[in-house]
């Protein structure tokens, strides 16, 4: 099969090589069809898409613009030439089987894509149009196909052109096709010159007629001969071409002019305009939607079809961006192509926010180092560090029910003054905020509670202080705590010690093991731990220093380990509980262990937090939401108790122990809606020692936790193996801390607007201590050092490092992350375990680029070179602290006492400055543009009035402090500048959505001096200004709640003058004489319009002329020459109205269509002279041209006729007798045109003898 296909293609390789040299194709032009049809589709490359975790979501409208097929109808003549020359032969071939299997292969082509309506004949020709048998002139292309079945047969006779194409010619000009074609082949050598002059003069009637005229020459002449360029000259006129094919390629050349008949040429392009897509709610979809990497809002695809591509499709790819959930619709797709228009129909793409994608927990565990050293008669002491690393995204925050517990502190230390005001406030204010949170966000099987405590549980009844549960409830207590009288004196509930084992004791009794929530405690304390109930008696540690144990003194340093020993062990029974603990440090420097809270915390997978007064309530928001979203809790199991009791865990772990001797490492990961989870990163330490030398291979350690569906997971890491010896190479004990700058702590960083500074940069030290735990007095050099640093996403270095002096560093690519590479360029000597210098210190300021959400900063590496046992690598610790940095940007005005801040999920939140109250904040999804993105930088833009957003990838938007809108012109869709004109209706619309939830709406209208009432209203709705509102119009929008700046309204104008719709012309129908004038009158409808101006024209001027007066109240019709014609009113403001008035022009001149004698007989008229014409009637009596040409009598010698020199005739009485008068006249147009000759003829008897009865008819 292979084989065959490559003969194949080396076969149709060949034929187009051949086609080249025997060949050439000209381009086929053709006469375009009436209105071609061509057909195209937008399809998006999916109907649904996703939104990514930086809340842009992508597609493709993908686009295919189908060759204009063949509408209109079309008439193709085969003119087939069947001498004796056609016996002769080409390429070997006979000429006439050529040229029959050509016609045949046309026929196939059309009977597949012709239509009923195309008509076909066939006109075989020799001497003459051939009629041999059937193969004779016939129509259709079954009998077509026929007479040529057997065409070779009857080749004979010479052959002459003119009377076959004379013979199509009469065929095509019977039809009504619009494209006629004919398709005439021949031997190509044409007999006698005026064979060719009479098909020439035939070919230039082709032309009159659009007639197209391709012929085919099967000769063995070259494109140079006489034969040849004759043909070339009867088809090149009339727009055709001439083909002089080899046998091979003749069909082919056949099929090719016979698609070009059913083809229709052209150009056109297709627009897709991103302001007419819309959202679900009809509203524009607006800035949420965009071509990717082009700013343009309209797209323009131009194409061509010609002989080049008429049979190939046109495609393209439109890659699109979406900004926010919803379905879009793109409307009013154009393509305009050889002047007409098609509209596509709508195209729709539906956006959600991203799906559930991989959401899992994948994790790590590795020893410090590989070996450790067993000193004599002590314990070794070796590290496990695990990584655990929670991955994916979720579609939404559909989450499981939660159950929280307050534990706040209202210990007598809560009343001491820090940043002016108690912290029992700063606490207070933060549990309100934190209360008004979840009232916001809670679901109808959430569980709430609030366990004060100081000694134990508070229980403080006359400040209405004590546990509670339920919101409500919950709210009313935490208004308790401290407030002030009516003297302005605190009344403070804060009062005794800190006790932290029955306080999280109590809070754990309240949740229910049985129920399927996801349970937290918010821990918040500002002290140390000093009271604690343990074997039935007080333990108390008291400020003096002295400490007591029931109701006797005891040593301070063994009643504060046993409060700190029971603390560690009341948080192993939350972690056990399935509780994860968030612990709120709200202290100074040194009142509180924060080590100790945040070794509580990890037992339960949870973390502290150091709080001031200007972040407490932030920190208590944002731990708040992380409860919710989804979470998943689990735990990494370490199995201790196959080593038999040889290995244990040390003090220190980020651990709970079982009774199985199974550590328990606890985490607590949550998936805020289309962003990262929360942390990315967890980092757990596990202190070992080992009792005995040996090598210990940890199987059994194991990954548990269930996902957001619930399914449970165990996973078994790899096994890891520590060695235990008597000596090794030295290692180093080390101690790594995070602090802020001199303003704020590493968890509680600041960034000013856009600027990078002190505040926004914190500072990270490494101490190295080197350690060699042997007896022996061995000795060495420690060297090459280089330590690496991964920084997380948002971090970078500032500066060189701070020390030690002459340290280098430069950012590195390590296994596709970024690395901070430390070269210390120091080396350490030693001699048994003294060390030379004893340690160093290493530090480094990096800084916060963009915010970031409580980051741990990744366990860092230390590669180093020991003269007695080579390279060397050891993990070090890692600092409790995490990273927190926010952007904050301040007011203009500082009497407004605004800030604006920014966190690591794009939110913004407008906040009090001097009280911390949360005045407003963002949300997502929203409809005004903002991105679920970290937050860089923050400026004012816009005379303050909004507020520009810069993200973490430098993508940008606006969040909208002040409203705005546009003013529509509704018919046109036209957006009306301020101030503009506009025959309207109009209505406007708001553009600019003011940020943040709950925002209120109001217009107001004044139209001459009347105004509406202030309005509440629907943003997303325009708003139609009434029909009666004319002239000047103010249209005022304000706006209260959320980020609003104030409470001034945005004022724009319009001036409504009304257009004409209608003209009323009086009379309706105008007639007037030639030289005369007849008057109209115009009148504007509706009559209240502005502009009543109008314009008059006659549309045949010869006729008549317009004299419109000069009060625009009407005009007059001058009458020229007689007709029929038009006068055209247009009204000046709307030359869309119109009005056509019909005018007939009168002549004066009245035609003359018979003459009478007044009576047939006269009897004795007088003797005098008489005027003929009073004798007359004319008919009409009024005709213009009465005139009588000429008087003749049968006998003169009774009545005597004569002409005067004026023209007149007479007659005169001469004699007795008879005598008959003839009267002619002559009936002519007014132009003199002769019509008729007009006579009447009367008896005139003269004598004396009386008249006889019957004597005239006798007469007769």
């Amino acid at each position: 099969m292979v084989k065959n296909s490559v003969m194949f293609k080396y076969f149709i390789v060949m034929l187009l090589v051949l086609s080249t040299i025997f060949y050439t194709p000209h381009s086929l032009r053709s006469n375009a069809a009436t209105n071609p049809h061509i057909s195209f589709s937008v399809t998006p490359s999916a109907n649904e898409v996703q939104l990514s975790p930086s809340g842009v979501a992508k597609a493709s409208l993908n686009m295919e613009i189908s060759p204009p097929s063949h509408k209109g109808s079309a008439d193709v003549v085969f003119v087939h030439e069947t001498s004796k020359w056609m016996n002769q032969k080409v390429d070997k071939q006979i000429k006439s089987v050529v040229a029959k299997q050509s016609l045949l292969k046309a026929i196939d082509y059309f009977e597949k894509s012709s239509d009923s309506q195309d008509r076909f004949y066939f006109v075989p020709f020799d001497t003459d149009v051939s009629n041999k048998g059937k193969v004779k002139p016939t129509e259709g292309l079954a009998k077509i196909r026929a007479a040529v079945s057997d065409i070779e047969d009857y080749s004979s006779g010479d052959n002459n052109y003119a009377p076959a194409l004379n013979e199509a010619l009469a065929y095509l000009q019977n039809g009504k096709a619009n494209r006629k074609y004919v398709i005439f082949l021949s031997d190509g050598n044409a007999k006698g010159n005026s064979n060719q002059e009479a098909a020439l003069a035939i070919a230039r009637q082709f032309k009159q007629e659009n007639i197209v005229l391709h012929s085919i020459a099967l000769n063995n002449s070259s494109n140079n001969s006489s034969h040849y360029r004759f043909l070339e000259e009867l088809s090149t006129q009339t727009g055709g071409q001439v083909y002089s094919p080899n046998a091979a390629d003749a069909p082919t050349v056949y099929e090719d002019i016979a698609k070009e008949t059913m083809a229709v040429s052209g150009a056109g392009t297709v627009k897709i305009h991103l302001d007419e897509v819309t959202m679900e709610d009809g509203t524009a979809a607006g800035g949420n939607v965009a071509w990717e990497g082009n700013s343009s809002r309209e797209y323009s695809f131009n194409f061509q079809f010609n002989a080049s591509n008429l049979l190939n499709n046109q495609t393209d790819s439109l890659p699109v961006i979406f900004k926010k959930a919803g379905t879009y619709t793109f409307n009013n797709i154009k393509l305009q192509y050889n002047g007409t228009i098609q509209t596509h129909p709508k195209v729709t793409v539906k956006v959600v926010n991203g799906a559930t994608s991989d959401v899992g927990v994948e994790f790590f565990v590795q020893p410090s180092a590989p070996e450790y050293v067993k000193p004599v008669n002590q314990l070794a002491k070796g590290r496990l560090d695990v990584e655990i690393k929670p991955t994916g995204m979720v579609k939404d925050e559909q989450r499981k029910p939660i159950d929280v517990v307050f534990v706040h502190d209202t210990s007598g230390s809560m009343k001491e003054q820090w940043s002016n005001e108690r912290r029992s406030v700063w606490a207070q204010k933060a549990a309100q905020q934190a209360v008004k949170f979840f009232k916001e966000s809670a679901q109808s099987d959430d569980r709430y509670y609030f366990v004060p405590f100081d000694s134990d549980v508070s229980y403080k009844g006359n400040y209405g202080v004590y546990p509670t549960e339920d919101l409500a409830n919950i709210e009313r207590v935490v208004d308790s705590l401290v407030r002030k009288d009516w003297w302005g004196r605190y009344v403070d509930s804060s009062d005794g010690g800190t006790n932290y084992s029955q306080s999280l004791q109590y809070a754990i009794s309240q949740l229910s093991a049985m129920r399927d929530s996801k349970k937290y405690i918010v821990f918040l304390t500002d002290g140390e731990p000093t009271v604690l109930d343990y074997n039935g008696r007080r333990h108390v540690l008291y400020t003096n220093g002295q400490a007591s144990i029931g109701n006797r003194y005891a040593s301070y340093k063994d009643v504060e380990s046993i409060i700190h020993r029971e603390a560690r062990n009341t948080a192993n029974l939350v972690g056990r509980s399935g509780v994860t603990m968030y612990t709120i440090a709200f202290s100074q420097e040194g009142e509180v262990n924060y080590e100790l809270l945040d070794e509580m915390s990890k037992k339960t997978g949870g973390y502290a937090i150091e709080a001031k007064p200007g972040n407490l309530t932030n920190v208590f928001t944002d731990i708040s939401q992380r409860f919710d979203s989804p979470a998943i809790d689990g735990e990494v199991t370490i199995d201790l108790n196959q080593f038999g009791g040889k290995v244990k865990v040390d003090t220190g772990a980020d651990a709970y122990v079982d009774a199985d001797n199974v550590a328990h490492i606890k985490f607590n990961a949550t998936y805020p809606a289309n962003k990262q989870p929360i942390p990315q990163l967890i980092q757990a330490s596990l202190p070992l020692t080992f009792s005995e030398k040996g090598i210990y291979t940890f199987d059994q350690i194991h990954l548990k936790y269930k996902d957001l569906n619930g399914k449970a997971h165990s996973i078994l890491h790899d096994p890891i193996q520590i060695e235990i010896k008597d000596e090794t190479a030295p290692i180093f004990d080390n101690k790594v801390e995070i602090a802020g700058n001199k303003h704020y702590s590493a968890d509680d960083l600041w960034k000013d607007g856009m600027v990078n500074g002190e505040s926004n940069q914190f500072s990270i030290k490494y101490t190295l201590t080197p350690t060699n735990q042997t007896n022996q007095q061995v000795t060495g050099t420690i060297s090459k050092m280089i330590m690496y640093q991964p920084l997380p996403d948002g971090v970078s270095v500032v500066g060189s490092p701070m020390s030690p002096r002459g340290a280098t560093y430069k950012e590195i690519m390590k296994n596709g992350k970024r690395v901070l590479e430390i070269t210390l360029n120091e080396d350490f000597t030693y001699k048994g375990s003294s060390f030379t210098p004893k340690d160093v210190i290493v530090q480094v300021k990096l800084q916060a680029d963009y915010a970031l959400g409580y980051v741990t900063m990744p366990r860092a590496t230390i590669d180093y070179y020991d003269s007695r046992f080579k390279d060397r690598s050891q993990t070090l610790s890692v600092s409790p602290k995490l990273i927190n940095m926010r952007v904050f940007l301040d007011e203009f005005d500082f009497t407004k006492d605004i800030k604006y801040v920014g966190d690591y999920t794009g939110k913004i939140q407008k906040y009090s400055e001097q009280t911390n109250e949360l005045l407003a904040e963002t949300e997502f999804p929203n409809e005004y543009g903002l991105l679920n993105k970290p937050v860089k930088g923050m400026e004012f833009v816009d005379q303050g009035e909004k507020i520009s957003i810069l993200y973490h990838d430098d993508t940008k938007a606006l969040l909208n402090m002040k409203t705005n809108f546009e003013v529509i012109e509704n018919p046109t869709g036209k957006r009306l500048a301020d101030g503009a004109k506009t025959p309207g209706p109009v209505s406007f619309k708001v553009s600019d959505l003011v940020a943040g939830k709950g925002v209120t709406y109001e217009y107001r209208l004044v139209n001459n001096s009347q105004s509406t009432d202030w309005t509440v209203f629907d943003p997303k709705q325009a708003i139609q200004i009434p029909d009666e509102y004319i002239g000047h119009v103010v249209m005022e929008v304000r706006t209260s709640g959320g980020f609003t700046i104030d409470h001034n309204p945005v004022t724009k104008t319009v001036e409504i003058v009304k257009l004409v719709e209608g003209i009323e012309v009086n009379p309706s129908v105008i007639e007037v004489y030639e030289d005369e004038f007849a008057g109209f009158t115009v009148k504007m409808l509706p009559e209240h319009v502005g502009n009543q101006e109008w314009t008059a024209i006659i549309n045949n001027t010869n006729l008549a002329e317009v004299i419109p007066n000069g009060d625009q109240m009407g005009g007059r019709i001058n009458g020229i020459k007689p007709g029929e014609t038009t006068l055209v009113i247009t009204s000046v403001s709307n030359p869309k109205v119109s009005v056509e008035i019909p005018v007939k022009i009168k002549s004066k001149f009245i035609e003359l269509t018979d003459i009478q004698f007044k009576q047939p007989k006269y009897n004795d008229i007088e003797t005098h002279w008489t005027a003929v014409e009073t004798l007359i009637d004319y008919l009409p009596s009024n005709a213009t041209n009465k005139s009588i040409t000429s008087v003749s009598s049968t006998n003169e010698k009774v009545i005597k006729v004569m002409q005067k020199e004026d023209g007149s005739w007479w007659i005169q009485p001469v004699g007795i007798g008879y005598a008959t008068l003839t009267a002619t006249a002559e009936r002519r147009k007014q132009d003199g045109t002769f019509v008729e000759t007009l006579q009447d003829t009367a008896v005139f008897e003269i004598g004396d003898r009386p008249s006889v009865d019957g004597d005239l008819d006798s007469k007769w």
